[in-house]
């Protein structure tokens, strides 16, 4: 095929496209806007070298937020939706089209793509049999007229190089969206915000879209995107407000989410990372609770990489810390996890002393749980140490907590059961082994004595 014909081919297609585009915009508004629509576009084309900020950018329909998860609540201000006759209007088909249609013919081509997306989007439920079923958002006039406003107010303060104006204008309806728990929509806002703060060189505003940004995916649970914008925030935060420490604890609780989604994949290297950046975040901060947690799991991450000489300086820093917050909880993890850290060390007797301050402690806070840990542990060292005495012990101790708890499930019952017998069979052994080796004559009797009244 020459280049000739492929130019006249591609030309044809372009040409089909737009008459099919025309045709449709005739067969749905009419001749008369039609007419008034490209005579307006044609102004606003004119009047591009005008504009203050960017050009008119249209996005493609894939980059449009929808609605991931149901309309729990609503705005102040807004109707809600229902099937009865006798509730609230919404809009219909034909109220959606004419509020896009006014928009679009005063030239607002960017105001009329968000308010067609914001008008027509979908909630995606899942039904009994497990399938995405989608339905529209019901919307009434008010809130379609809250949204029509603030995106006309928003395209035609960026036209006027109003920055202010425009900013609030979408900060506004990203807080609309928050309110309506749709936190996806809110977060195509905020980035708009972040977008005219940062073409507008204003710090502050970067800051505040920066935050909520955070914050939105926070609560949609994306933590390493919420990690990215508050880290941005808080280096903002620093040149402009040295004494702020709001955004150092927003960072501190996004670290605390990463960290711990590493260490359920068992990225024990990168959780380690996280927590140390956690650590330093709450030390800014003066968040001693948070010092110490900090410290705790950083100890944590070492004992599962098999590093327990590292971890002991975190744990017993952790420890002390727990003991001046009166923090007995955290004493009662503190003594659990630095017996973990000195059984590693093959330091068996100093796993005992803190596996027993594990169970005091447990038992002055009533943790059920904790004091059957506590004695499990302990009824293994003993074992280990073969004194089985103190062994058997422990593991009915450990038996009986677990079978008296009502919260206990049937696996922790059955692995407390079988430890039980097993530390009871080791006990009774010794006693075995010395009537077979002390009365061997005796117990050649009883077998053939029991083997005469079998027959």
């Amino acid at each position: 095929m020459t280049k000739k014909k492929l130019s006249m081919i591609v030309k044809a297609g372009i040409l089909f496209l737009g008459l099919h585009v025309a045709g449709y915009v005739y067969s749905v508004y009419g001749v008369q806007w039609a007419r008034m629509s490209r005579h307006q576009l044609k102004q606003v084309a004119h009047r591009r070298e005008e504009i203050a900020f960017m050009s008119i950018r249209v996005p493609q329909v894939g980059v449009k937020p929808t609605r991931q998860q149901t309309l729990r609540t609503r705005a102040p201000g807004t109707v809600a939706t229902t099937s009865n006759n006798n509730g609230p209007v919404l809009c219909t088909p034909t109220d959606k089209r004419e509020a896009c249609a006014q928009v679009l013919r005063s030239g607002l081509v960017q105001s009329f793509v968000d308010l067609f997306y914001l008008i027509h989007r979908v909630d995606t439920l899942v039904t009994s049999d497990g399938a995405d079923k989608k339905h529209p958002v019901g919307i009434s006039p008010a809130q379609m007229s809250f949204l029509k406003d603030n995106l006309t107010t928003a395209e035609q303060a960026r036209r006027h190089g109003d920055v202010i104006q425009v900013f609030e204008s979408y900060e506004r309806l990203a807080s609309h969206f928050i309110a309506a728990q749709d936190l996806r929509t809110a977060v195509f806002f905020y980035e708009k915000c972040l977008e005219i703060a940062r073409i507008a060189r204003n710090q502050d505003f970067e800051m505040s879209a920066l935050e909520n940004l955070g914050k939105a995916y926070y609560g949609l649970k994306e933590y390493t995107k919420a990690q990215e914008n508050h880290e941005l925030h808080v280096q903002l935060t620093r040149l402009i407000r040295p004494d702020s420490i709001v955004a150092v604890a927003e960072l501190s609780k996004v670290y605390e989410q990463v960290a711990l989604q590493h260490e359920r994949q068992g990225q024990y290297e990168s959780a380690l990372n996280i927590h140390m950046k956690f650590l330093d975040c709450s030390k800014d901060a003066s968040d001693m609770p948070n010092v110490a947690l900090g410290q705790y799991r950083i100890g944590c991450c070492y004992n599962a990489m098999h590093q327990p000489t590292d971890a002991l300086l975190y744990l017993k820093d952790f420890l002390v810390l727990s003991k001046n917050l009166s923090n007995v909880d955290g004493e009662c993890k503190a003594y659990a996890a630095l017996a973990t850290t000195f059984e590693a060390l093959g330091h068996t007797k100093q796993a005992m002393d803190y596996l027993k301050e594990y169970l005091v402690v447990a038992e002055k806070i009533d943790n059920v749980i904790a004091q059957a840990e506590a004695c499990r542990r302990l009824g293994l060292l003993y074992s280990q140490t073969q004194e089985f005495g103190l062994a058997l012990e422990m593991m009915e101790r450990n038996f009986e907590l677990i079978k008296n708890n009502s919260k206990s499930d049937a696996r922790l019952l059955d692995q407390a059961r079988t430890s039980f017998g097993v530390i009871r069979a080791h006990h009774k052994f010794n006693a075995f082994i010395d009537f077979i080796t002390g009365d061997t004559a005796g117990l050649l009797n009883w077998k053939a004595t029991r083997m005469i009244e079998n027959k």
